[in-house]
């Protein structure tokens, strides 16, 4: 492995010292790391040459170097698959019965607009907003799931790239939670626990979103083969486990600032919503303990780094105190197909996450709206 010394002759030898003794990622497959605001730093890997193009790194304060080294064991429990193909197989027996409702607007003529429900696991009422752009043929999808205690975002960017969009609305999420105070947003969490996993939030969210892929494929302006996940917190961890259930009808995945990654690690680091709850889960439960780390072990999406398939874009803030960046660096270095990494070093400049959002939007229409599958070792570029 080689290093490019004529682009970046002063830490080339550290660099590929470092690489040669111990890959963070799988170096058969081309790999771009971007980073957006006061830091450019720009990776491409093949087989036998990484080439390293660094701009200026004032004021960085979490440590790249550490992010880019993470390469934890995977160690999943025995019986994983056999677990959710078992939950899988009682959702197939909940029927779908979706619902829509025409909602009117100024853009009627331009797009369809409807409010959506549908059953899912433990046949709750699943909600969202699914807007198709009028077109002749079927119609690629992107279905996005919002982080915890946050709310659906319903943004033209995805009809004004010819792609219909499914915004879900998280379960026990109905009115603006996000706006609450503290103190009375519901902590979904803590109440169902985590001592019963099939009872717990996270486990029905993960139902629910392979349950959307089921509703879209009932769809007839939908083209199913063609469906984009996006995903923020908690909604990443939901977008990365239907994009292994359903790896036959996705074709690409977008995870922003993810939970439930790496999660002893998360769990130390992480200051989320998401993360606090299962802490507290943990702390008022000593006895139970021993039984909730079991189980979070079937929720940690880095079981199914490197199984993932579909053109994957990762979206991380290195000052991230939500959900730090180290764990998603764990995931993005195990991923064994096309991938794209999206770094923002200062939270300030995109604070509500319109910009890593539009990043996801269009490397997700990338993939959808070409007339052709992406070629097998071809970096996805933005």
């Amino acid at each position: 492995m080689r290093i490019n010394e004529r682009v970046f002759p002063r830490f080339s030898s550290r660099f590929s010292d470092r690489l040669i003794r111990r890959e963070p990622f799988p170096i058969r497959l081309p790999v771009q790391y971007r980073l957006i605001g006061n830091l450019c730093f720009t990776c491409n890997c093949n087989k036998n040459k990484v080439s390293i193009v660094l701009a200026s790194m004032p004021g960085i304060k979490t440590t790249f170097d550490e992010c880019f080294q993470t390469f934890p064991a995977i160690k999943p429990p025995n019986d994983l698959n056999e677990f959710w193909q078992k939950a899988l197989n009682e959702l197939k027996k909940v029927p779908v019965e979706g619902r829509q409702k025409m909602i009117l607007s100024k853009s009627l003529g331009r797009e369809s607009q409807m409010e959506v429900s549908f059953n899912s696991y433990g046949r709750h009422r699943l909600r969202g907003i699914l807007t198709i752009p009028r077109r002749k043929g079927k119609t690629p999808v992107i279905v996005s799931f919002h982080d915890y205690h946050r709310m659906p975002e319903t943004s033209r960017e995805y009809t004004d790239l010819g792609l219909a969009h499914l915004a879900l609305g998280l379960r026990g999420h109905d009115g603006q939670v996000s706006d609450r105070p503290e103190q009375e947003k519901p902590r979904l969490i803590e109440n169902s626990g985590l001592e019963n996993l099939q009872a717990s939030f996270a486990f029905a969210c993960y139902m629910d979103a392979v349950r959307c892929i089921d509703f879209l494929r009932l769809q007839k302006g939908i083209d199913s083969l063609k469906i984009g996940l996006v995903g923020s917190g908690l909604g990443a961890a939901m977008a990365v486990f239907a994009a292994y259930q359903k790896r036959e009808n996705v074709a690409a995945v977008a995870m922003e600032r993810p939970a439930l990654v790496w999660i002893p690690q998360w769990l130390q680091e992480a200051a989320s919503d998401c993360a606090t709850e299962t802490r507290n889960l943990m702390k008022h439960s000593p006895k139970g303990r021993s039984k909730i780390r079991k189980n979070l072990d079937y929720l940690d999406i880095l079981n199914w780094s490197e199984e993932i398939k579909s053109p994957f874009l990762a979206v991380v803030r290195m000052e991230d105190e939500a959900n730090p960046p180290r764990p998603a660096f764990a995931f993005f270095n195990h991923l064994r197909t096309d991938k794209t990494m999206e770094l923002f070093t200062e939270t300030a400049d995109d604070p509500e996450g319109l910009e890593q959002r539009k990043k996801s939007i269009k490397f997700l229409a990338s993939i959808l709206t070409s007339p052709g599958d992406v070629d097998e070792g071809q970096s996805v570029s933005i």
